[in-house]
């Protein structure tokens, strides 16, 4: 197998796994949004959106940010929601509802259909850290910004610092599984260094970043549990039900994965450590 078809064949593995997680996921958008819309503020800030901008959203999965992004570019803006997964965008599509100056696709971050400096800002939340080649990524990000066009993205820091992903990581421990180094995944951009030199190297300027912790906060171990099933990859999920015996076998690891998150009232409290990163495309090419 050629390198080519090694990374066609891993966003084909990511399209299939994230479908599956949309089939499962709308039920869970709002207490996800309720910690996450930190994110989209905070990438809004960065990235100074106003009315009459042209956004691009890599990754927008259900249709966040785009959706909190639409109202701030009337008049005369418009935004673009991207995603890999076809069952992500036409949740997307749901959610939006006919909203205008919205547009969602299915497509893929290296080779956007787009022309050459057609976007003013670039937002990723929490989805550059699933590109299997990171400089094509940043390259195609930068050709379709215009010059002084802001990237502004959110990474998850690393794996210990993320409450979220607490029953996740505990489903992966107990098969062993842990992915290769330079893998995509949710950690794969955790090394910031790496990811502020990938950035200039791609010709970016004025890379900065800043830490930003997401609040997650769930109704109950049972309402994380049921969260965390949503999220997690069905292969994980499949495999450890084989390994443990169970679905119920499995949804008890992850609430005693959780249960040291619990506070006085009951509820699930996981912050979770993410990096905000701004680049701005240069004036010159």
């Amino acid at each position: 197998m050629t390198a080519s078809d090694e990374i066609a064949a891993v966003k084909h593995t990511q399209a299939q796994e994230w479908c599956a997680v949309a089939q499962s996921l709308e039920g869970f958008v709002d207490e996800l949004e309720a910690a996450l819309s930190s994110a989209t503020h905070r990438l809004i800030e960065l990235a100074a959106l106003r009315p009459g901008r042209r956004v691009l959203d890599l990754g927008t999965g259900y249709g966040e940010p785009t959706l909190s992004v639409a109202p701030l570019l009337r008049p005369g803006g418009h935004v673009t929601g991207i995603d890999l997964a076809g069952e992500m965008i036409e949740l997307a599509r749901r959610r939006a509802g006919g909203e205008p100056d919205v547009e969602f696709r299915v497509g893929d971050y290296d080779t956007l259909d787009l022309p050459d400096a057609s976007a003013d800002a670039v937002l990723a939340r929490f989805s550059l850290m699933f590109a299997p080649e990171p400089a094509r990524t940043f390259a195609e990000i930068r050709r379709v910004l215009a010059p002084g066009g802001v990237l502004a993205a959110t990474v998850w820091a690393s794996p210990e610092l993320n409450g979220f992903a607490t029953g996740t990581l505990a489903v992966a421990r107990a098969l062993g599984a842990a992915p290769p180094p330079g893998a995509p995944g949710p950690f794969a951009m955790a090394d910031l260094d790496t990811l502020i030199g990938q950035l200039r190297e791609a010709g970016f300027a004025d890379v900065s970043s800043e830490e930003l912790v997401i609040p997650f906060r769930f109704a109950g171990l049972d309402r994380y549990v049921q969260v965390t099933l949503a999220v997690t990859a069905p292969r994980l999920l499949a495999a450890a039900r084989q390994r443990l015996g169970s679905d119920a076998a499995v949804a008890d690891l992850i609430s005693t994965a959780a249960r040291s998150c619990l506070d006085g009232d009951g509820t699930v409290v996981l912050p979770s450590t993410a990096f905000c990163v701004r680049a701005v495309a240069p004036a010159q090419r």
